[in-house]
């Protein structure tokens, strides 16, 4: 799993290779004047779309997707039942938004997910 560390600023580009069937995660720091934020009181939203015609793919939400392990983390998590409805060889734009107060809102991450298949059946 990875971790990135987001900062201010123009939007960060992040893309990942995930295989079809398989749990795909990755984590994120969230600091402010270097210090951690707890940023489980916001609004989290990750919607991943066919990048060919903009088709809803999955949202992940708080709690369904997204958790807050600690303290300035956020972990993102498609699971393997959804990563096994990724088409191998398709290509999957998703962005990350994050809602504060219910009226600040803004995206930190965006990016491409390359679908592979996977070598070893699960």
């Amino acid at each position: 799993m990875q971790t990135e560390r987001i900062k201010r600023g123009a939007v960060p580009i992040r893309n990942f290779d995930a295989y079809v069937g398989d749990t795909f995660e990755f984590a994120l720091s969230i600091e402010e004047s270097g210090d951690p934020v707890d940023c489980s009181l916001d609004s989290w939203k990750m919607r991943i779309e066919d990048s060919a015609t903009g088709a809803e793919f999955l949202t992940l939400e708080n709690n369904d997707g997204i958790a807050f392990p600690e303290v300035g983390k956020v972990l993102i998590t498609v699971s393997a039942v959804q990563a096994g409805l990724f088409l191998a060889g398709k290509k999957y734009k998703y962005d990350l938004q994050r809602t504060r107060q219910s009226i600040y809102v803004r995206t930190l991450l965006r990016g491409l997910i390359n679908a592979t298949k996977d070598v070893t059946p699960p």
